[in-house]
């Protein structure tokens, strides 16, 4: 099974992929904002949207920052999944789901969840 992982993971994904994809999009979406700015739209929406996605571009370039490249090997895999194992039969789903989750943004009108590996809880994410 690690081995199909680490296939599927090595066929299409690098590491940050999603980070860097999202990261893309926002710098789309607030040029446009701009523009419309600059041909003078003037809503308090489009200057909310603004703050926000500028929050979150300062929270994906940080992520990009500090995430080193991770490495991943069969072996990586199969220690996670073997760990994954024990925690479901010790029964202990909520630690199990946390090792899956490596951001939760809160904002006043949507919840961002941010899923991965979360590799030794500090930060390092596949």
């Amino acid at each position: 099974m690690a081995e199909e992982i680490f296939q599927t993971y090595t066929d299409g994904k690098s590491s940050n992929g999603s980070e860097k994809k999202e990261l893309s999009e926002i710098t789309r979406q607030l040029d446009n904002c701009m523009n419309a700015i600059l041909q003078g739209a003037d809503f308090p929406e489009l200057n909310e949207k603004m703050a926000r996605l500028r929050v979150r571009k300062a929270e994906l370039e940080e992520i990009l920052a500090m995430s080193p490249e991770i490495i991943l090997t069969p072996q990586i895999i199969a220690k996670k999944l073997k760990k994954d194992a024990q925690l479901l039969r010790d029964g202990d789903i909520a630690r199990l789901i946390k090792s899956y989750l490596t951001k939760i943004y809160a904002h006043s009108d949507e919840i961002i969840i941010t899923g991965g590996v979360n590799m030794n809880h500090c930060g390092r994410r596949i």
